[in-house]
C-alpha cells in the first residue's frame, strides 16, 4: 500500500511540473478577452481579431506585437495600422484610451 501511495505522489508532481513547464513555454496573456471575427456590427468579417482591453501606455504597434510575435516582422506598419482602422472605424489610430476594449488584427 505504501508503494502505491508513492507511486501516486510522483505521478502528481510530475503533472505538476509538466503544467507548470508547459505555462511557462507558452506564457500567458491577460489582456486578451476574445477571439473572433468581427461579431459585434459585422465590420470585416474577413480579418480574425481578438478584442484586448488597453493599459496605459499600449499602443496599437506593442499590442500587435505581443499578440502575433514575429509574424508581425514580416508585415508593413502601414498595413497593421489600416487593418487596425478597418476593424475599429470609429477610432483614429492616436486615441488609444486605457481601460477601453478594441480589436486587434491578428495575423
Amino acid at each position: 500500500m505504501f508503494t502505491f501511495k508513492k507511486i501516486c505522489l510522483y505521478i502528481c508532481i510530475i503533472l505538476l511540473i509538466l503544467s507548470l513547464y508547459n505555462d511557462i513555454q507558452k506564457g500567458t496573456n491577460n489582456k486578451t478577452n476574445e477571439s473572433s471575427t468581427m461579431d459585434d456590427q459585422g465590420i470585416n468579417k474577413n480579418i480574425p481579431v481578438v478584442k484586448i482591453k488597453v493599459e496605459a501606455g499600449d499602443t496599437i504597434l506593442s499590442v500587435s506585437e505581443e499578440l502575433n510575435g514575429e509574424k508581425l516582422n514580416q508585415i508593413k506598419i502601414e498595413d497593421i495600422l489600416d487593418d487596425f482602422n478597418s476593424v475599429n472605424p470609429e477610432v483614429t489610430t492616436i486615441e488609444l484610451t486605457p481601460g477601453m476594449y478594441y480589436y486587434f488584427p491578428t495575423y
